[in-house]
């Protein structure tokens, strides 16, 4: 699977899973376990979802009104801690994909 087919498949911004992530920690991990595509993908994304949207999603909406009223307006420095959050929670994701084998259930008691 290339690159693109990937971004295609998971809907993930180019400027969120670089092409350097997918060639330091997604293509081994797809290439070693030779799942299908879609299979893989979908994987991919529920796992992501749980471990690192799902927590900066509850960053957002613990943020106060004033705040996400001024984010909304253009103002990006009330979210910057949600941001660098984001980062080091998809940094280690990422990680840790590599080391299990895409398989994170066990590890991150997720299903």
């Amino acid at each position: 699977m290339t690159y693109s087919e990937f971004i295609k498949r998971t809907t993930y911004d180019t400027s969120y899973i670089t092409e350097d992530d997918y060639v330091k920690y997604i293509e081994p991990v797809y290439k070693e376990t030779g799942i299908q595509k879609h299979i893989f993908c979908k994987r991919f994304y529920k796992q992501h979802r749980q471990l690192v949207s799902h927590p900066v999603c509850m960053m957002v909406s613990a943020k106060p009104t004033l705040e996400l009223e001024i984010f909304i307006g253009g103002e990006e420095s009330v979210v910057k801690d949600v941001r660098m959050i984001n980062n080091v929670l998809k940094s280690a994701f990422l990680s840790a994909w590599l080391k299990h084998k895409g398989d994170l259930r066990t590890c991150c008691g997720i299903n």
